[in-house]
């Protein structure tokens, strides 16, 4: 009897300890999933949901909901009824292959934006497997945490800790958004990686042995990690930089490279795309800058039979041009062979430029339009110039009296020029320099202003060699979705704010006023 009662005195202090050691066990459990679920559930939201849908909607013949069916067949495989031992101790592979579909998913994505053939298995693929992952790994935390958390006095789920799990998970949220799919792909497949070695060792803490082929868990979860780490630098060359990115208002989905570097965003409302810094098709109101460029030409000019268009190479200004079937040919000469080669290749822009660039009625031409010019010996009844802003000396080429009058070369003796000039609301001094350069390279011009949300108010000239018409010679084509007669006829009633300054002085090839012009301009907005 002593000797039971000094046994049951001696075992005494050491229950009463691991008692109190229980509530700082249930609080680093509970920390922990709370941190399991907001990383598993922003990898399903985000590799199942966002990336697939983002990239779904590019192709219009892809049904959006492919890759929801898959993340539903996927997501059905995961719940299939298993043994909680045995879904538990493959939680930490399910967290590592979860972490390798991560960091491979970012590139897959990009790559595929721009090769249609890629699509739709990646649809399938990529939904499916990151639901049954992800799910089998929400399964295996639960199954383990719930008995552990009955033995280790798991506290309750108070007011402060849902919001600490709540802001947790719209942090993650919000930083991810502005990284882009490929460096928030990533990022979370770093953090899973990490996960997985986590819940070996917190296990074997608190099991008090050894996880099976816990090693070669841990193993496998730095080398995920390592690739991780790879993949953000490979992100680093091919993607713009961070602030570039940040200036956005959506998620990079597909960059290139280049002397005009092309990047394609997805916006709330839809793909944009984007040379440099400057927004080029925007997703909202890309009709009204396109149709104010090209029909006010078209519609005066006495023949269009013939047109040259010289521009980024988007397609959206052959596009409209094309409208006309009085057009027989549109040399189409081109700043940059990437931005045609999207164009003609990537499925959301080519079905935005109606497949122009591949027109038998198109030529195109990559080549340096001053080089072009000065060698060809063709002459247009219609010539578009849409060239980027003046920003430098390389664009500020382009706004001379030099390169006008080689285009005027190149113009029929009734021929009609149009120019894209910058705004005359925000950079008035640059549009009236441009307006001054034109008369300065022989040319009798007529300016106009459209309503553009993207851009502000747009402003564009005409200029021929004789006098401009007084009024259209044929009708806008059907189909337009901004422009009708009367909105057209407004283009040209110039408010008293956006009057130009008749005293301009041109710029010229070895003083280009209008790049000095547009930075004094830029630099006060």
């Amino acid at each position: 009897m002593a000797a039971a009662s000094t046994s049951a005195a001696s075992n005494e202090p050491s229950v009463r300890s691991r008692s109190a050691g229980a509530p700082s066990l249930g609080r680093a459990y509970f920390w922990y999933g709370a941190v399991a679920a907001a990383l598993l559930a922003v990898a399903f939201e985000r590799f199942v949901f966002s990336g697939p849908l983002a990239h779904a909607g590019s192709v219009p013949a892809l049904p959006r909901a492919l890759p929801l069916a898959a993340a539903a067949a996927g997501t059905a495989a995961g719940m299939w009824p298993r043994s909680r031992k045995r879904v538990a101790q493959a939680t930490p592979w399910r967290l590592c292959a979860l972490a390798l579909v991560g960091a491979a998913s970012g590139p897959l994505w990009f790559v595929a934006f721009a090769t249609p053939a890629l699509f739709t298995p990646l649809l399938v693929v990529v939904p499916a497997a990151s639901a049954w992952l992800s799910v089998n790994a929400a399964r295996g935390v639960v199954h383990t945490l719930l008995p552990l958390g009955r033995l280790a006095g798991l506290p309750r789920l108070g007011p402060l800790r849902v919001a600490a799990f709540c802001g947790v998970w719209f942090s993650l949220h919000a930083a991810l958004e502005l990284l882009g799919l490929w460096r928030e792909s990533a990022l979370l497949a770093s953090a899973l990686s990490v996960l997985a070695a986590w819940f070996v060792t917190l296990h074997e803490e608190l099991e008090r042995r050894a996880y099976p082929r816990a090693r070669s868990i841990q193993g496998l979860a730095a080398l995920c990690f390592a690739l991780s780490a790879a993949s953000v630098l490979v992100a680093a060359r091919t993607l713009p930089a961070a602030d570039d990115v940040a200036a956005r208002a959506g998620t990079v989905l597909y960059a290139s490279s280049g002397p005009h570097p092309a990047v394609v965003a997805r916006s709330p409302i839809g793909y944009e795309l984007w040379l440099g810094r400057a927004l080029r098709v925007p997703a909202l109101d890309a009709p009204r800058y396109f149709e104010s460029l090209i029909h006010p030409a078209m519609t005066l000019a006495a023949r269009p039979a013939r047109v040259l268009v010289v521009s980024l190479g988007d397609g959206m200004a052959e596009r409209e041009v094309l409208r006309y079937p009085e057009v027989e040919s549109v040399t189409a000469v081109v700043f940059s062979s990437e931005v045609a080669e999207l164009s003609r290749t990537l499925p959301w822009l080519r079905e935005r430029s109606e497949s122009s660039l591949l027109s038998e009625r198109v030529r195109l031409v990559v080549e340096e339009p001053s080089a072009w010019l000065e060698q060809t010996q063709a002459r247009f009844n219609v010539v578009v110039l849409d060239a980027p802003d003046p920003e430098g000396y390389l664009e500020g080429k382009y706004y001379t009296r030099h390169f006008y009058r080689l285009m005027r070369d190149r113009l029929a003796s009734n021929g009609i020029l149009v120019v894209q000039a910058t705004s005359a609301f925000t950079t008035p001094k640059t549009a009236s320099t441009l307006e001054a350069t034109l008369k300065a390279a022989g040319f009798h011009t007529r300016r106009y202003h459209a309503p553009v949300q993207s851009y502000g108010i747009w402003t564009f000239i005409l200029a021929s060699r004789a006098a401009l018409p007084p009024r259209e010679r044929r009708p806008l084509p059907a189909g337009l979705e901004f422009l009708n007669r009367a909105g057209m006829a407004a283009l040209f009633v110039e408010p008293r704010d956006l009057v130009l300054d008749r005293e301009a002085a041109p710029s010229l090839l070895f003083y280009q006023r209008a790049v000095h012009r547009f930075e004094e301009e830029r630099e006060g907005l």
